[in-house]
């Protein structure tokens, strides 16, 4: 399997050069600052911190914005379909709906209760809904609210990830750090999850004052556990893959980045400098991981594959690679906003494009 992905991938891959350790072309114009991207209903489905929700049709490379709805706050994919929350500014209330059949259905209403949307999961049975202060479960039937024991950091919540016990909760400050947050989904408990191993300033495998959170998944070897995906670029790139089974947080890999005068640097055991990670996702016995320089398949036992990030093609402002067996690639601008960096690729699970649904 291993040498089949290699092959296929070397086949359609073309090095992309980096802009401050980060891929080109830069987007241009609010499809820059993309938060989210998803396929379902057969579209990928695009999100901007302006609220701005878009389809994309990767056949004809038409975008489509969604202008009849409010300004969307989070979006995600269940069933095929997806999901929104969207509000007006200043309304007191929140509005779930689902795409389905080529229209938007209202499928609940939350009052907010002064809080801060921070981002939504969705599961087959319920869509939960993170607040900085309540964890809001719907269901067909019935909202349940769990109060946090603790307010969330205002930093970027940039992933949520549910699991039957626990919400984990990856943060984004940018160049100020980030981290993960583990909430227990019945009592509320908030855990900061950190290690810093060797007690060096910005030391792994995960430090909340200087690793950023950027996506998690499930654990393909350790049931009951999560992977995460840490990166930042802020003029030299770091970044790393963590194992995270309830207190006990191990790194399963990293590789080095060659930064100039900075490579005879290091940082307790790593590299000064390192590759920074933004998407990661849980295969048969395998992850697969996006970093500044390329895909990466990690294997168990630390070993990885990597090829070079493939061409992006300009869809109306956006720019996508679907060469990929598998998945999509979305470049954005957001962090940016946070860091000095260029163009990060957010990594999108090809399921529901191979369906023989329209495209």
């Amino acid at each position: 399997m291993a040498k089949t992905f290699v092959g296929i991938f070397l086949a359609v891959l073309i090095a992309i050069p980096g802009r401050s350790a980060a891929p080109d072309p830069t987007p241009s114009g609010q499809a820059s600052f993309l938060i989210g991207a998803l396929v379902a209903d057969g579209f990928l489905w695009i999100l901007s911190d302006g609220g701005t929700l878009s389809r994309v049709s990767l056949d004809d490379r038409k975008i489509s914005k969604e202008t009849t709805l409010d300004p969307v706050l989070g979006m995600c994919g269940v069933d095929g379909d997806v999901e929104i929350v969207s509000s007006k500014p200043n309304d007191p209330k929140w509005v779930l709906s689902r795409r389905q059949a080529a229209a938007w259905t209202v499928k609940a209403t939350v009052e907010t209760g002064g809080d801060r949307f921070m981002g939504m999961a969705c599961a087959p049975a319920a869509v939960t809904i993170l607040t900085q202060r309540r964890l809001i479960r719907i269901s067909a039937s019935r909202q349940d609210v769990v109060t946090l024991s603790k307010a969330l950091s205002s930093n970027g919540v940039a992933s949520v990830y549910t699991t039957a016990a626990d919400v984990f909760v990856g943060l984004d400050a940018g160049e100020w750090g980030g981290g993960l947050d583990r909430i227990d989904r019945h009592t509320g408990v908030v855990t900061v999850l950190q290690d810093n191993a060797s007690g060096a300033i910005c030391g792994g495998p995960l430090n909340p004052a200087c690793d950023p959170v950027n996506a998690i998944t499930a654990d393909p070897w350790a049931p009951g556990c999560v992977v995460a995906a840490i990166g930042l670029v802020h003029f030299a790139p770091h970044g790393r893959i963590i194992e995270v089974c309830s207190d006990r947080i191990k790194r399963l890999y990293f590789k080095p980045y060659d930064w100039g005068a900075q490579r005879n640097r290091t940082i307790g055991d790593e590299p000064f400098s390192t590759v920074a990670f933004y998407g990661v996702s849980a295969g048969d016995n395998v992850l697969t991981a996006v970093g500044i320089d390329g895909l990466y398949r990690i294997h168990r036992d630390g070993t990885a594959e990597s090829v070079p990030l493939p061409h992006f093609d300009d869809v109306g402002g956006v720019y996508v690679s679907r060469n990929l067996p598998g998945f999509i690639l979305v470049l954005t601008d957001v962090n940016r906003r946070r860091s000095i960096s260029g163009s990060a690729p957010m990594l999108v699970s090809r399921s529901g494009l191979d369906d023989g649904k329209k495209r």
